[in-house]
């Protein structure tokens, strides 16, 4: 018996572009570590190339069309909103630095990541194996960590006038 493929294409899209879209998709799955969560291990096969340009073409976040997309610039806000919460916590080291208060913020930090990940990794399970599960858990990652930025923000501020 011979089997059969079906090409089936999102949107009238064309071949090239519905292969980046897959690709995407599992990078997105498989980059997705840190959810906590067992992720199988996906193998796509296809029939044509993809080109390097192709694969590293940034979303539209300005006007995300799909659920890839959305879920693609939510990763990109959660991981910029970080890197604000990496610097302002390291310049909130600097202040505390030899002080007793030095090891109660490392201390504190860690216990807040611990909160993060695991209220995080809640609110992802709750959408687990829909498509919009990747966009709820950036969300989350990036409003708790703004919040966090926010509040290591002010101990830089406490003493100015």
């Amino acid at each position: 018996m011979k089997s059969k493929t079906a090409r089936v294409y999102v949107d009238g899209t064309d071949k090239q572009s519905f292969q980046t879209a897959i690709v995407r998709a599992a990078i997105v799955v498989v980059s997705c570590s840190s959810c906590l969560i067992p992720i199988p291990k996906i193998t796509i096969a296809f029939a044509g190339s993809l080109t390097p340009q192709s694969l590293s073409q940034q979303p539209n976040c300005k006007n995300p069309q799909t659920q890839l997309e959305l879920n693609q610039c939510a990763d990109l806000k959660a991981k910029t909103t970080d890197r604000r919460l990496n610097k302002v916590y390291r310049q909130v080291q600097v202040k505390y630095k030899g002080n007793d208060n030095e090891n109660l913020l490392i201390d504190a930090q860690l216990n807040w990541i611990k909160y993060r990940d695991s209220a995080c990794s809640f609110s992802f399970s709750r959408f687990k194996g829909g498509s919009i599960a990747p966009l709820v858990y950036s969300n989350c990652i990036e409003r708790l960590t703004k919040q966090r930025a926010d509040e290591l923000e002010s101990y830089l501020k406490e003493g100015e006038f």
